[in-house]
């Protein structure tokens, strides 16, 4: 980490901040690179535009009715309470 004490500065002074295990640890992980967009379910996309769009502002839809879906994507958000019974509660 670079920093200075003093706005007139020019030269900045370098700092170690981390312990030397962890930047071992920090150079050797390589994250697994994603070179597609994830999608959701059809079916989920379906439910969304079919539920949920009409309680939306107009500018949402766009992204809505675009967005990428998979096949092979899993639901991210499982079991959190959002049962018809909520949903039919929410509408005005």
């Amino acid at each position: 980490m670079l920093y200075s004490t003093n706005f007139d500065d020019k030269e900045l002074k370098e700092m170690d901040f981390l312990q030397k295990k962890f930047i071992r640890g920090i150079n050797t992980y390589k994250p697994k690179q994603i070179d597609q967009p994830r999608g959701v379910c059809v079916n989920k996309k379906n439910e969304i535009i079919s539920k949920l769009l009409p309680l939306m502002p107009k500018s949402r839809e766009h992204f809505w009715i675009n967005l990428q879906v998979s096949v092979t994507s899993t639901d991210l958000v499982v079991n959190i309470g959002l049962t018809d019974a909520f949903l039919d509660e929410c509408v005005i």
